[in-house]
């Protein structure tokens, strides 16, 4: 167990070092969405339900930022193709131990929500969409930079998503909504939408296994 955590401090420490006091924008935004919560005062249904929006949309897409930024230095100019092979055998560790914190942070929010207002609120069906969207998120992230091979790029076409849907209040655009934004019933609609973001996680998790495992293996030949 003492060897097992002192490797995932390594790991940690070694990630920091590659992305630099970026690797704590997801603690920020956590941060950030707690400060939210706690002067939110009304009691009004609507603006109780801005707290969860806000949550959604400022600390659970960050879901996968480490890990995007650990996986852009297989295509760092000079990167050595022995770390290829590396990276592909410690993914899903690396997914678990990303995965652990984030959920940690999501956890202690609806604790803090839960004591403040109703946990019936978003049990079941926000916490339910929180966790699905928060694997949907970190693999969208490792899907981007595998494909396109580079940080800045991937990390564009993902704030662009981000915000427009935010900004369209998940409308108009002809892509995938999987942001709840009004109170949410366990209807067919929201079915359906749970059910086609779990397609999406099944799609994005593979399409980072196929073209890691493809760049593992050109490194090998």
């Amino acid at each position: 167990m003492k060897k097992k955590l002192e490797k995932i401090y390594i790991l940690f420490k070694f990630d920091f070092k590659t992305s630099g006091f970026l690797f704590f924008l997801p603690l920020v935004m956590w941060m950030v969405s707690i400060f939210q919560l706690m002067i939110q005062h009304s009691q009004q249904a609507n603006d109780i339900y801005n707290s969860i929006i806000v949550f959604q949309g400022i600390y659970i897409p960050f879901a996968g930022w480490g890990l995007m930024y650990r996986l852009k230095e297989m295509y760092e100019d000079g990167a050595s193709d022995t770390l290829k092979p590396y990276y592909r055998s410690n993914l899903i560790f690396d997914i678990n131990r990303y995965l652990s914190i984030h959920l940690m942070g999501t956890i202690i929010w609806c604790l803090f929500f839960s004591m403040k207002y109703n946990i019936s609120i978003i049990w079941p069906i926000h916490m339910i969409h929180f966790f699905l969207i928060t694997l949907l998120f970190m693999f969208l992230g490792t899907a981007l930079v595998v494909t396109i091979k580079n940080i800045e790029f991937s990390l564009t076409i993902f704030f662009i998503y981000l915000i427009i849907e935010f900004a369209t209040l998940g409308e108009y655009m002809p892509w995938p909504h999987v942001f709840i934004f009004q109170n949410a019933v366990w209807d067919t609609q929201l079915k359906i939408k749970f059910i086609s973001i779990s397609t999406y996680i099944i799609i994005l998790f593979c399409t980072t296994l196929i073209f890691i495992n493809r760049d593992s293996g050109k490194a090998i030949d």
